[in-house]
């Protein structure tokens, strides 16, 4: 489980840090771009990503044990 204290860091800076600290593997569509603030406490690695993610272009899916993150319009992580 991991806290996350941020205030307007590039959303790749904490997900880099964050998959480094969690020894969480994920492979990136693209890199999410832009600044995020956002404070999560006791989260799990999913709650995480749900959190970082809520209200941007970007999103993820779980594939064995790797994250697959990006854009929310590329085939296979847009959902309906």
């Amino acid at each position: 489980r991991i806290n996350v204290d941020a205030i307007n860091v590039p959303i790749a800076d904490i997900l880099a840090g964050v998959s480094h600290e969690l020894k969480m593997s994920y492979y990136l569509f693209n890199e999410p771009k832009g600044n995020i603030s956002l404070t999560i406490k006791n989260a799990t690695d999913e709650e995480f990503l749900n959190y970082l993610f809520n209200n941007t272009d970007y999103t993820f899916k779980k594939d064995n044990d790797i994250y697959l993150i990006g854009e929310r319009k590329i085939e296979g992580l847009r959902t309906t």
